[in-house]
């Protein structure tokens, strides 16, 4: 596999690739590792506390969601899995952020969430 490749797998949303030969077990391993992440990413969306203080009026309790896991880093098809919306909406709301924030890119949308000390925190049941 060329690195032309992979990197345009990787921007095609791919989350890991295998380099043959590989045997079941790597292929079990890797989708074991996905499902994973896959999980913790939904339990960190599903948690995110939105305050209405925190964020503008103009950005919508669904941006919010959007903007915090952009915020955190992940990518465009992982935030739609967790959130249950299309990569096209993902990308919808990311720019109708961009547009109303005054942001540009990625490295702008994670520094305003910090300045702003917007994060995903895991809320925990007390027993």
């Amino acid at each position: 596999m060329q690195q032309a490749d992979i990197i345009e797998a990787w921007h095609g949303g791919a989350a890991d690739f295998l380099l043959k030969p590989f045997t079941g077990e790597k292929v079990s391993q890797a989708l074991k590792a996905l499902f994973e992440e896959s999980s913790a990413i939904k339990l960190a969306a599903t948690s995110i506390p939105i305050s209405n203080h925190l964020t503008p009026k103009a950005i919508s309790q669904r941006e919010a969601q959007v903007l915090l896991l952009l915020g955190k880093g992940y990518r465009q098809h992982e935030i739609a899995n967790a959130l249950n919306i299309t990569l096209r909406t993902v990308k919808w709301h990311r720019a109708s952020i961009k547009n109303k924030l005054g942001l540009n890119t990625l490295v702008e949308i994670a520094r305003y969430c910090d300045q702003h000390k917007l994060s995903i925190e895991k809320t925990s049941k007390s027993d």
